[in-house]
């Protein structure tokens, strides 16, 4: 797990270098300059053209002592330099002056046209972005607004210039990763002293390209010490990336002695006429990610199926009346630890009688999904600190009364605003995110073969699993989101984009976590 952090932690990362440490800005610059060109010629080629767009601020300054030491190292280097404000910082000043000095061709973009503009960007090897850094949010304009828009035109062409941007992409928000107008879409995102947490939220994730973190001179950890406690940015624990490797330390231990009665035992309520596989694939999730017993309530008419696809779980039929069927759940809620409603049920009058009836009286972990988050928007009433919500965009749009894109533009934002109303909540998407409130997780990207019918009830199957086992909404959440995403990696590296079936995830996830249980071991 990585500490991602926003602006606030930055700025206060500056002024406790300078203060306590006595490492002062343009020694930062110097660092995060030199660490970037061995990240350029790394990633890239060792040596060629490359055009460097210079804003005004200390974004800009990065941009010149890169263009420094590219030179140095063998590379034909153009700066294109915004017009800077009268008020620059001396190591802005210092660095720029060096670069004129050095007779490294520097043009102020105000002064070329379109054209020479896209001839410019046309004839580089690499182009990097260093307009705006982690200080700047909003709507991109003027000059900053027509380079980044020449530099996404090229994008779109075959045989195009590596494009690197300087510790974030110029119009992704570093705090969540929101992009107000457009932004730059980088091959490689290089950013100082610690991860932003712009960078691994989507839709900011998505412009960082390949991220790599470089030293600056002073340890994240060298800083931490210093900041006061109620201070901004000084939260240790308010974002984590969670990463491939994690799963091993998240997946709860299991005696050699254990029990089936000891892995947990879930209640899975969902299924109807029309989506008879639902709550199967959801009890085949739970079953593989090691619950111990997988009790289905589904609708009498669709039990015969379900016994034959899952011959492994318990099922208890329910009738068409709603308040009987509650009546013969409620025994249940003695026997198992956790349940999951929603998969599958539809939207009649039966399955909104049994969604009340699992978030008003179900007194214990409970995970709400597909159907059962249709009934949660309408139900109003209390926040449950028990329950775990798992929502895709469109029904988180739901949830929050927005609509779809709305949500996929702002998903962090989104996530921490359904866990305030609601319950904890995982929101599914490239970069699931997860959080309770106060916490928030960011999950590895998996694979695009996870988008499939049946997909999200395997993942609502094993995170019910893990509730089960007695983990926190939030660790629940946590390790089911990983799990799944690893699976889809594996099958994805396996299969491919296409052909992936619901019931080949849920395998995965088994192999999936056994693999990290050797490796923990």
């Amino acid at each position: 797990m990585r500490e991602l952090y926003g602006a606030d932690f930055f700025r206060a990362f500056d002024r406790v270098a300078a203060e306590h440490f006595g490492v002062s800005p343009v020694v930062l610059m110097e660092n995060a300059g030199r660490g970037t060109a061995d990240a350029l010629c790394n990633r890239f080629v060792p040596s060629g053209h490359c055009l460097i767009l210079a804003g005004p601020g200390n974004n800009g300054g990065d941009g010149f002592v890169l263009a420094r030491h590219l030179v140095l190292r063998g590379w034909h280097v153009e700066l294109i330099q915004i017009s800077p404000n009268k008020n620059v910082s001396a190591e802005f000043a210092a660095n720029l002056e060096i670069v004129q000095r050095l007779s490294i061709p520097i043009e102020f973009s105000d002064k070329l046209d379109n054209n020479a503009l896209r001839e410019k960007i046309a004839r580089a090897d690499v182009i990097v972005d260093a307009l705006l850094g982690t200080g700047s949010k909003g709507v991109l304009r003027g000059e900053i607004e027509r380079l980044v828009c020449a530099l996404n035109s090229c994008t779109v062409k075959k045989d195009t210039p590596h494009i690197m941007s300087l510790d974030i992409p110029t119009g992704v928000d570093p705090d969540t990763g929101e992009i107000a107008s457009f932004a730059v879409r980088a091959d490689l995102t290089v950013t100082y002293a610690a991860p932003k947490i712009g960078l691994f939220v989507m839709p900011g994730a998505d412009c960082a390209g390949e991220v790599r973190t470089t030293d600056i001179g002073i340890a994240r950890e060298g800083v931490l010490p210093h900041l006061e406690r109620d201070a901004p940015g000084a939260s240790q624990d308010a974002i984590l990336l969670i990463e491939e490797n994690d799963a091993g330390v998240l997946i709860p231990q299991t005696s050699h002695a254990i029990h089936k009665g000891d892995r947990g035992r879930l209640l899975i309520c969902g299924g109807c006429e029309t989506y008879r596989g639902a709550p199967v694939l959801t009890g085949l999730g739970a079953l593989r990610a090691g619950c111990g017993l997988v009790v289905l309530a589904i609708p009498e008419e669709i039990c015969e199926s379900a016994a034959a696809l899952l011959p492994e779980a318990v099922l208890l039929p329910l009738p068409a009346n709603p308040q009987t069927s509650a009546q013969k759940i409620l025994p249940w809620m003695e026997r198992c630890e956790a349940a999951v409603v929603g998969p599958g049920m539809g939207r009649d009058e039966f399955a909104k009688h049994l969604c009340e009836f699992f978030w008003n009286a179900w007194n214990k972990p409970l995970l709400v999904d597909a159907d059962g988050l249709f009934f949660l928007a309408r139900l109003g009433g209390r926040r449950r600190d028990d329950a775990l919500v798992t929502p895709h965009e469109g029904e988180a749009a739901t949830l929050l009364g927005m609509k779809p894109e709305e949500i996929s533009a702002c998903r962090l934002r989104a996530c921490r605003e359904i866990a305030a109303r609601y319950a904890p909540t995982l929101l599914k998407g490239r970069r699931t995110l997860v959080c309770d409130g106060p916490h928030a997780r960011v999950l590895p990207p998996g694979h695009a073969c996870l988008a499939v019918p049946g997909s999200g009830d395997v993942l609502s199957g094993a995170c019910g699993a893990l509730l089960a086992r007695g983990l926190s909404p939030l660790a629940a959440g946590n390790l089911g989101g990983l799990l799944h995403a690893k699976a889809g990696a594996a099958l994805g590296a396996t299969w491919s984009t296409h052909g992936t079936l619901a019931r080949d995830i849920a395998v995965r996830i088994a192999s999936e976590m056994n693999a990290a249980t050797r490796q923990e071991a």
